[in-house]
């Protein structure tokens, strides 16, 4: 089990708080100027080593609960960094979280799981989505 004492878990969710509140304000800051999402609370987490090897000590604890109760898979999201991958024989799925990275895990009509980072679904939906239809069938091109 990962545990860390009470104090520093105050710390790290104080400055999560912290991180995510100025997020906010960045990015509305970014939108108002015309440019994609960017998660500020990501970029700093992914410089600090210990956060890094938490992760990776709660990816390897997960996978191996999973492996020692023979199964082929596990899904989770606690710690809110997504990955997709394979460790050994375990599918290692963490779906991100919607409001720091915009994440999600999908699963296909064929059992096919995907990571969906909305920014890039976004975008593509975009570029597919000039002409809008609406009752009557007239249409109305969409500028920006």
């Amino acid at each position: 089990m990962v545990k860390c004492p009470k104090v520093t878990e105050w710390i790290g969710a104080t400055s999560y708080e912290l991180l995510l509140f100025m997020n906010r304000v960045y990015n509305s800051i970014r939108h108002k100027m015309g440019k994609d999402y960017w998660s500020l609370s990501s970029y700093i987490k992914t410089r600090f080593n210990n956060a890094n090897r938490h992760n990776t000590a709660f990816e390897n604890l997960v996978a191996d609960y999973a492996r020692k109760r023979g199964l082929d898979g596990v899904v989770c999201g606690h710690i809110h960094q997504p990955r997709l991958k394979q460790q050994g024989d375990v599918l290692y799925c963490n779906d991100g979280d919607w409001v720091e990275h915009c994440t999600a895990l999908v699963e296909s009509h064929e059992g096919q799981l995907s990571l969906v980072h909305w920014s890039n679904l976004q975008a593509t939906l975009d570029e597919h989505r000039s002409e809008l239809r609406v009752s009557g069938g007239r249409k109305f091109k969409r500028y920006r």
